[in-house]
């Protein structure tokens, strides 16, 4: 399937140059440079199949979800959790938000 620009750069070459040449210098077939010069072809039709499976996340969604839903000032601290930071020598604990 051509591009955008692809079908662009066919209608730009059309104006000097014929559809048989067109094809030779391209390498498309001459149907294929026929068509995307009558018209614009249909857009693509996309389909969704379905959730797709998350394996690692499936355990933790609840919890995000959670977290993106409710307001700040309700989230508490353990939710979150403490790291150890190392800054040089000097050892503090920092609360994860």
């Amino acid at each position: 399937m051509l591009g955008m620009v692809d079908v662009e750069m066919i209608r730009q070459m059309n104006r000097h140059h014929s559809i048989r040449e067109i094809s030779r210098m391209t390498g498309w077939s001459r149907q294929t440079v026929r068509k995307h010069l009558a018209g614009a072809p249909e857009p693509p039709v996309y389909r969704t199949v379905g959730p797709r499976p998350r394996p690692v996340m499936d355990p933790f969604v609840r919890v995000v979800e959670q977290w993106l839903t409710a307001p700040w000032g309700h989230i508490a601290q353990a939710d979150f959790g403490t790291a150890v930071v190392m800054i040089g020598h000097d050892r503090r604990e920092v609360a994860l938000f």
